[in-house]
């Protein structure tokens, strides 16, 4: 799949980063995203993204960008989150999560 970083955050301002999935552990062949349902959690639900709503999905390539918006980033309940990317194929199989990290840094 892929390994997600720490991601740092200010708070008060856009928050953009891109995840690049793969099928394999050498990067070697990307993992195609079509008819898949993604979504990005932060915190125990505390923040959700989805297609069009703060992520834009790239199927071909298996990119996901993400876009918190500075209200977001303000509005952060902690310092530090939690977040997971889940990706469903269909209502029945769903890829292991990904985790990760991310800290917002006061303005």
């Amino acid at each position: 799949m892929s390994q997600l970083e720490y991601i740092e955050a200010t708070r008060g301002r856009t928050c953009r980063f891109s995840i690049a999935l793969f099928e394999d552990a050498a990067h070697s062949k990307v993992l195609t995203l079509t008819n898949m349902t993604v979504r990005l959690t932060f915190g125990a639900d505390w923040l959700v993204l989805t297609s069009g709503n703060g992520l834009t999905v790239n199927a071909a390539a298996g990119t996901v960008e993400v876009k918190l918006t500075p209200i977001q980033t303000s509005e952060a309940p902690a310092p530090q989150l939690n977040f997971v990317l889940d990706i469903e194929e269909s209502a029945t199989e769903v890829l292991p999560p990904l985790k990760g990290t991310i800290s917002f840094a006061p303005a």
